[in-house]
């Protein structure tokens, strides 16, 4: 029997104990007497560059600005700013590890022209932010009277505004800056309730978000992590003064409580965040070449925002990491090759073909499609469509629903499901991966449905059909089964489309008939004939599974027959349910007892391939992310749930879900607090956990981050 494929995710921004913390280099510089200037220079590649008040050398991992008998240490680990003053340092210091960097060419061949890019680069900031980041006490500074900064620029969100910082949530940035790259107008629109901006002594920022499949609106402040020394530590500008992308990170940060817990993730999440669009997952390591060339073409010619992930061994490029997808090219210097975007901004940490001195400095970079393809595997696609709108409905969960809906134009259109994501949940709160079964078809051919095509990977929380259009009047059936998650009430339907789409209950016929009229059958005993000329006789259960109420148990082994969200299957035993022999063939082979073979889907569609369940690593990054959080009786506590005496367990998760209802505080926040997202180490993450951005080879812990400045203060100066 075939066995389920396993997807392996190394992401940016994974936790590590406090006992890791050790091991983390900082880049140094040494005292040699070159130069004439306070007795520093650095190393032999030394470059000097007029960024400082004064003279600044830059060698590779650190530069110095030097005035007088003061050395400016301007960076460390990647060519990173550190304006921290420091005393010069002895004739003969001990010597530290360097920060480990991708090793350079020492001869660079001369940069050949580049086809023109869409968005022209901008320049480069003088004082780039550090990605490593010292412990500083906590200051709070008031608001200066005057601005000269917006949350956008003249141009509206650029790719380009975007640069990681040192917080590892490289999905969310690069998902951000693919919708920035390709559909500028989603950023734009996501900023509501804009008066408040000036309305009142302190600015508040509302963003509406799509959180699990309903929209919802955050309302945050201006006071985000930033010390004197270093500016914005997490996300920041970077080729000017707009403000949006940390205001995101901010927002993003608060619906889950904490800026930890954003650490690590899939691109995925960005975009049904913020698009609720269809999100395709590509794994290029499981196809050939010319599948994977065709899934970016075809992204490009559609403007469909794209991110992919580096593997954990890629060489010419940041392990573990996550890129924006920005263009293909049939003939870039006599080959194929890709450009990407890195969201570090400044840097590409590429050292590839095309790596030169000149292009290293910034975050876009052109690679070969050879390079591309032994480099990076899961690859995120955003189908979003200009005009497109989402239409939700709430049903009940652990229940069957019909429900019916009406298209009056004939574009395509997707029905979604979608259900609450293990990262919005408190440790205690964990949600196994549910059944589901979603089916669609026209209510003038229901037996010619479609079923759910989203990979069943425990990480992501929905399912889609993609119809073809067509106006008229369709049937859709929805279930689920949560078995280790009664406490989650509802889930929802939505339709993406470009009209608005009113999904009513079809009460004219019971939920368990409408899915047998769109499988082509309803009949106790269901013969499952081999090829081999075999046969073996199912009998109905009376008890449906995983969502599915249509189920058939086998007489002797105790092996099912049931209908799952990608089509029938036959499972060994309901506890190996993601098994499937590889004898049967589908459902062609089916037929009710006593009829003819097949005889219930004469006018049924071709059973669509089997898709294997995946597992993640990224699930036991979650856990780990949980495990600093507390109970999920503590939790009640912290999102508003009374007392624990009066919570039990089921409760105080339900209670986590409730938090997205109380998120848009902008009142509170306006009269200068926030009691959902103070500024304390509660909203930065646990002290002995690691906040830094492994890709970045940061391992600083959470506690170095709890200082928080207004962006007023830092840009407004």
């Amino acid at each position: 029997m075939a066995r389920p494929a396993c997807l392996v995710l190394l992401l940016c921004g994974v936790s590590i104990p406090p006992s890791a913390l050790a091991a983390r280099q900082l880049a140094t510089f040494h005292a040699h007497g070159a130069a004439g200037h306070a007795g520093y220079s650095c190393d032999d590649d030394c470059q000097v560059k007029e960024d400082c008040e004064i003279l600044s050398y830059s060698c590779g991992g650190c530069s110095f600005c030097f005035e007088d008998d003061e050395a400016v240490d301007r960076g460390s680990g990647d060519g990173e700013s550190r304006e921290e003053v420091r005393s010069p340092e002895p004739k003969s210091p001990e010597p530290k590890s360097p920060e480990p960097k991708s090793p350079e060419p020492k001869s660079p061949a001369p940069k050949s022209p580049e086809p023109k890019s869409p968005e022209p680069k901008s320049p480069e900031p003088k004082s780039p932010e550090p990605r490593s980041v010292p412990p500083s006490p906590k200051v709070e500074e008031q608001v200066v009277a005057h601005k000269n900064y917006g949350v956008f620029g003249p141009g509206g969100p650029k790719f380009t505004d975007i640069s990681q910082g040192a917080l590892g949530d490289c999905y969310w940035l690069s998902g951000m800056a693919a919708i920035a790259y390709r559909h500028p107008e989603l950023i734009e629109n996501a900023f509501v309730d804009r008066s408040l901006w000036t309305s009142g002594t302190k600015p508040v920022y509302t963003v509406r978000l799509l959180l699990n499949g309903m929209e919802s609106k955050v309302a945050v402040d201006d006071m985000v992590p930033a010390d004197h020394a270093h500016g914005f530590l997490f996300a920041k500008t970077h080729d000017g003064h707009d403000i949006w992308p940390m205001l995101l990170e901010k927002v993003y940060a608060k619906v889950f409580g904490s800026y930890f817990k954003i650490l690590a993730g899939l691109a995925y999440d960005t975009f049904k965040a913020l698009t609720q669009a269809p999100v395709d997952l590509h794994f290029a390591q499981d196809v050939e070449q010319k599948a994977v060339w065709e899934v970016m073409t075809t992204a490009m010619s559609k403007k469909w925002p794209m991110t992919v992930t580096s593997l954990p061994e890629a060489v010419v490029t940041a392990p573990g990491h996550e890129y924006v997808v920005l263009e293909v090219a049939g003939d870039y210097k006599g080959e194929r090759a890709v450009r990407l975007y890195n969201p570090w901004g400044d840097e590409n940490a590429y050292t590839g073909r095309h790596s030169s001195p000149l292009s290293k400095s910034q975050g876009d970079f052109w690679l070969t499609f050879g390079e591309f393809m032994g480099g990076f595997n899961v690859m995120h696609v955003a189908k979003v469509e200009k005009g497109y709108v989402v239409s939700p409905v709430r049903v009940a969960s652990n229940a069957g629903h019909a429900l019916r809906l009406r298209m009056q134009g004939n574009q395509p259109f997707a029905v979604q499901l979608e259900w609450p994501a293990d990262r919005f949940l408190p440790e205690g709160c964990e949600v196994d991966m549910p059944g589901v079964l979603l089916v669609v078809a026209r209510a003038d051919a229901p037996e010619q449905y479609k079923v759910n095509v989203v990979p069943r990977i425990s990480d992501l929380s929905n399912a889609r059909i993609d119809m073809p259009g067509g106006a008229g009047e369709y049937l859709v059936y929805v279930s689920t089964d949560f078995p280790t998650a009664p406490w989650i009430e509802s889930v929802v339907v939505n339709t993406y489309a470009a009209e608005t789409v009113e999904i009513t209950p079809n009460t004219k016929v019971d939920p368990k008939k409408a899915l047998h009229q769109m499988i082509g059958f309803d009949c106790d005993e269901v013969m499952w004939t081999k090829a081999d000329g075999t046969s073996k006789k199912y009998v109905r259960a009376a008890a449906g599974f995983r969502g599915s109420p249509a189920v058939w148990k086998g007489e002797e082994k105790g092996d099912i027959l049931w209908f799952t969200d990608d089509g029938w299957r036959i499972s060994p035993s309901e506890a190996e349910w993601e098994l499937s022999f590889e004898t049967f063939l589908g459902v062609s082979q089916l037929k009710c007892a006593g009829a003819a073979a097949g005889s219930f889907v004469q006018q049924q569609q071709q059973q669509q391939p089997q898709r294997r369940p995946r597992s993640s690593t990224l699930a036991e990054l979650r856990q780990q992310r949980r495990q600093r959080f507390g109970s999920a009786a503590a939790a009640a506590g912290r999102f508003g749930g009374g007392s624990l005496a009066q919570v039990d367990g089921a409760h105080a998760c339900a209670v986590g879900l409730e938090r997205f209802s109380k998120l848009d505080n902008a009142a509170q926040i306006a009269r200068g607090e926030d009691s959902l997202f103070p500024t304390d180490l509660e909203s930065v993450g646990p002290e002995d956990m690691a906040c830094g951005d492994t890709a970045q080879g940061n391992l600083a812990s959470c506690a170095e981050f709890n200082t928080w400045r207004s962006i007023d203060a830092v840009l407004g100066r």
